[in-house]
């Protein structure tokens, strides 16, 4: 198991999010998108909160061609309290981490 030595600092406001992964700065629109195809046969990273909806986080959304959805609502008091922004966040998280 890898042990991370830095902080990972990530910053979902604005439509972007924001992080720093070991010395890389990463910027990528803050949408998700439901994959629709049973097999991933695309190069983007496929993801999964509930082991049953696949999904798709920031770039690799927008690029893979599926429909995406702004995972940062309007309302501003509940908008860190939706599913879209567990996905979203947790969904970079796992994409970030993937190979430890």
């Amino acid at each position: 198991m890898k042990v991370l030595n830095d902080c990972y600092p990530i910053d979902a406001g604005n439509g972007f999010t924001k992080r720093r992964v070991g010395d890389k700065i990463l910027v990528e629109s803050s949408v998700i998108g439901e994959r629709t195809d049973f097999y991933n046969r695309t190069q983007y990273t496929s993801l999964s909160l509930d082991n049953e909806t696949q999904y798709y986080v920031g770039n690799d959304a927008i690029e893979s061609g599926v429909d995406v959805t702004p995972a940062l609502g309007d309302d501003d008091e509940m908008r860190y309290r939706s599913k879209e922004f567990d996905q979203l966040i947790y969904g970079f998280m796992g994409k970030d981490f993937q190979q430890s």
